[in-house]
């Protein structure tokens, strides 16, 4: 039921090398609708409800939040071909804990009288279309599937262009997948995307719907740091913190408006782990011991940034693979186990 994948960008000088890399000779045609309220109800929970042709099959799929970057609640259902080659949801089609889900953000939803869901105004908001190049790498961690993605993104009239790489997880340890991702980000220069192809096509959808390019926007930062003896709450903490400071990577990464309170929160994000690493030894051994010194120069090179009001080279930064990298060592320690265990008292 979970996902456990994560997901890069590709600079275009870089797409030919990993297709040669990933060996792959045959492209399978992916084609999906993606479906939402018109209000995004799905979408401003962290959900996706998707139908996808996966070369002559169909699948349904539903995605929702998981436990951190790397994990997402997914299903998969086999679906029918559409009778007239429209596509539609049957939300009777998934099991009891998705079907959970979807009530709690579809409150008019009635599984006893519309199992379906035909009545709670879901619509086609936006499609990918894509070629998918595969292929699997094995290591001591586990099995990882290494996908190319490129293709575009569909909302009305406006298109938006897909290169991706996504590493999944197909047996052993989430290790195996951050051991993959350091592999080709050193190689091919490669930026962690947290954001998903549902989160950009419902942002495109809304530019369509409104003819206004969307915001970028602050990503909240985690409050008060645990106390010492809270391992789980350290490893909560540090989960968040994650997903502010590559969450505003993300949105730096393309240019868009409100560029500049992003940066803003970025900094002050690092800022906060900054004063967490030096006040917690628990946070600080869970971390590779370069990592404090890696988070000084990042914040460093943030300040400056702030000071000039470069968005440009903030583009530039959160596009840096040594970025990336700074955000692997963070998932390594949150998958890893030392962080679960209590640090022992003095």
């Amino acid at each position: 039921m979970n996902e456990i994948e994560l997901k890069f960008q590709i600079p275009a000088a870089q797409v030919k090398a990993i297709h040669a890399d990933i060996g792959a000779a045959q492209a399978l045609p992916l084609h999906a609708a993606y479906f939402d309220t018109g209000e995004h109800r799905l979408a401003r929970h962290r959900m996706a409800l998707r139908v996808r042709r996966e070369g002559d099959a169909w699948v349904q799929t539903f995605k929702g939040a998981g436990a951190d970057a790397m994990t997402r609640l997914e299903e998969n259902v086999p679906v029918p071909p559409p009778a007239d080659g429209r596509p539609r949801p049957d939300l009777s089609r998934h099991g009891a804990e998705v079907q959970a889900a979807l009530q709690r953000v579809l409150p008019q939803w009635s599984p006893a009288t519309d199992p379906q869901g035909l009545q709670v105004g879901l619509g086609a908001l936006y499609e990918t279309c894509f070629d998918r190049w595969q292929a699997d790498r094995d290591s001591a961690e586990g099995r990882v599937q290494v996908c190319l993605d490129r293709g575009e993104i569909r909302a009305g009239v406006l298109r938006e262009p897909l290169a991706e790489l996504e590493l999944e997880l197909l047996s052993g340890h989430p290790l195996a997948v951050i051991a993959q991702a350091r592999t080709w980000v050193a190689r091919h220069d490669l930026w962690l995307d947290v954001q998903s192809k549902a989160m950009k096509g419902t942002r495109l959808s809304a530019q369509a719907a409104s003819g206004h390019i969307v915001a970028a926007q602050v990503v909240p930062a985690p409050g008060t740091v645990p106390e010492q003896d809270d391992p789980a709450g350290w490893r909560a903490w540090l989960s968040a913190m994650l997903d502010a400071c590559a969450g505003h990577g993300a949105e730096l990464a393309t240019e868009r408006p409100g560029g500049a309170a992003v940066l803003t929160a970025w900094r002050q994000c690092i800022a906060q782990l900054l004063d967490a690493l030096n006040s917690s030894p628990l946070l600080s051994e869970a971390l590779p011991p370069h990592f404090a010194e890696d988070t000084r120069h990042l914040a460093h090179r943030l300040n400056t940034l702030v000071a000039s009001g470069d968005l440009q080279g903030a583009q530039a930064l959160a596009r840096d693979p040594q970025t990336t990298q700074w955000s692997l060592d963070v998932l390594s320690a949150l998958v890893g186990t030392r962080l679960n265990t209590a640090h022992p008292a003095a």
